[in-house]
């Protein structure tokens, strides 16, 4: 995904090591002050660690704290092979492949909003866009 950003001309910021909640923390607070400074963060709400397509609540601090709306998408591979092994499930795209993305309504933090209902929200929005992808591709 680095190497992606990069060639894209974005950045990105280091992930905290495992188990790290006071890391975990300095991230969401970095990605939302780049937020507020005008970029487009992007965040995996499984990562890193996974489970697997389990959303954290990560992303949704990121929203609250840059006041920006979060916008569940998720893309579809056709012809492609899984890396095993992986709590990701990685996905690589085999040439000539097609993409299919598939994008769901913003969800809006509130300022002081409580984040566990909108746990649910998110983790419905990218089941349905997720379902929408592999189902089009």
């Amino acid at each position: 995904m680095t190497s992606l950003l990069a060639a894209l001309d974005s950045g990105s910021v280091p992930l905290p090591a495992e188990g790290r909640r006071a890391e975990a923390a300095r991230l969401s607070l970095e990605l939302a002050r780049i937020g507020r400074e005008g970029s487009s963060p992007v965040v995996s709400p499984d990562g890193p660690v996974g489970p697997y397509r389990r959303a954290k609540p990560g992303a949704l601090i990121v929203a609250r704290e840059a006041g920006l709306p979060l916008q569940p998408w998720a893309v579809a591979v056709r012809p492609s092979f899984r890396l095993r092994g992986r709590w990701d499930r990685h996905i690589v795209p085999l040439p000539f492949c097609s993409l299919r993305v598939e994008a769901g309504e913003p969800i809006r933090v509130g300022e002081r909003e409580s984040l566990r209902p909108l746990l649910e929200r998110l983790q419905n929005a990218l089941d349905e866009v997720a379902a929408r992808a592999d189902a089009g591709a």
